[in-house]
């Protein structure tokens, strides 16, 4: 608190004094910024540096920081060639206040260059917190001594000894945007998914599904020789992403199946058709399906002579029952690749016989098939 008669003796000899130039007596608590950071924030308002300023120009800034009811309470006074003006600012933050004396007191020494700036470019203040305990004064206290002293320099100063001051009344302006140091570190966010927000798409297919098959494959000892079969149908499927149930209804064709005798002369020409319903267990993983069903169908085979006297055509009807398992890999949501085989046990088995003996034909009592095709879902 010695700073108080030494401010005063700078205002005394500001005007006086044979040594022209630019001085700076600033008094804070510690936890504000120094005397060397308001002369920098002015010589930036200024655009120059505050000591070159002409050599017949004397400069006094004299500033005096105390705290007060939780802020800060400046006492600021200029002296440029003997005319003085005295401000009293206050703010929450030191730092403000400061930047609002450094550009008050380059008003005061140069009014233009407040419009005409160019700001020099700095790194921001860095204000450092210092937390100390504040004894609480006792109601009506006498001041010291040493208080008495400054609050008489004050009183002096406060005294119109001066003409009033010509310059123009001070534009306050609002403090320069402050500017983020590259050094201080960066909080870092992270985005984190709630399970209950994560859209599952193709791991919770809907309840109901409609579906159309085609399949291609084999007959096997359906006939004497291996014949094409051509299936396609049309069902739903019922469940969620773990375990289905399917109802598929389709209708089939097999072909080119044959029958000869010995030598091969006579014999006859098979076609098969059937429709069947397939009920079925889904078991799911992920986009893989298997499939186990039961089936059961009806039908007709026909057989037209080969090599006889008058080729007749004959039907008998066809009834079978089967197991059936299959896979199914989804390649997208409404498309599927799947692999089905059967194993069927005839109920009704259509016989076929010619006048050589040696060629007749008689359903055998079990067959199989295998297929492999594509399946469309919808819904």
């Amino acid at each position: 608190m010695v700073l108080g008669p030494t401010l005063a003796v700078l205002l005394a000899l500001g005007p006086t004094s044979a040594d022209a130039g630019a001085r700076i007596a600033w008094e804070a608590p510690l936890e504000c910024p120094t005397a060397s950071s308001l002369e920098r924030r002015v010589s930036a308002y200024l655009g120059r540096a505050m000591t070159s300023s002409p050599s017949a120009t004397s400069i006094v800034v004299v500033g005096r920081v105390h705290a007060s009811r939780g802020g800060f309470v400046l006492e600021l006074t200029t002296a440029i060639d003997g005319v003085r003006d005295q401000q009293q600012l206050s703010h929450h933050d030191c730092a403000s206040l400061l930047e609002l004396a450094a550009s008050l007191a380059a008003i005061a020494i140069d009014p233009l260059a407040i419009t005409e700036r160019r700001l020099i470019s700095e790194p921001p203040i860095r204000v450092m917190e210092i937390q100390r305990p504040r004894p609480a004064a006792p109601p009506h206290a006498a001041p010291a001594p040493h208080e008495l002293d400054e609050l008489a320099t004050l009183a002096e100063l406060a005294q119109p000894t001066i003409a009033p001051s010509t310059n123009p009344a001070p534009i306050i302006n609002p403090a320069p945007p402050a500017v983020l140091d590259p050094t201080e570190s960066v909080t870092e966010f992270e985005l984190y998914a709630s399970e209950d927000t994560v859209d599952h798409g193709d791991e919770q297919p809907q309840p109901t599904r409609a579906l159309v098959s085609a399949v291609g494959g084999l007959a096997l000892n359906l006939f004497p020789n291996p014949a094409p079969q051509l299936r396609g149908g049309v069902g739903l499927q019922h469940g969620n992403h773990r375990v289905a149930f399917r109802a598929l209804l389709d209708a089939g064709v097999t072909l080119a199946g044959q029958f000869r005798s010995a030598n091969g002369s006579v014999g006859g020409d098979l076609l098969a058709w059937d429709i069947a319903v397939h009920p079925c267990g889904v078991p799911r993983w992920g986009i893989v399906e298997l499939r186990a069903c039961a089936a059961f169908g009806a039908g007709q085979i026909r057989a037209r002579g080969v090599g006889v006297a008058e080729p007749l055509r004959r039907t008998h009807p066809w009834l079978w029952l089967a197991a059936e398992a299959g896979l199914a890999v989804e390649l997208g949501r409404t498309v599927a690749l799947v692999v089905d085989f059967g194993a069927n046990f005839n109920v009704l088995r259509p016989n076929f016989s010619t006048a050589a003996p040696d060629a007749s034909y008689l359903t055998p009592v079990v067959s199989g098939r295998a297929g492999l095709g594509v399946e469309l879902r919808f819904f």
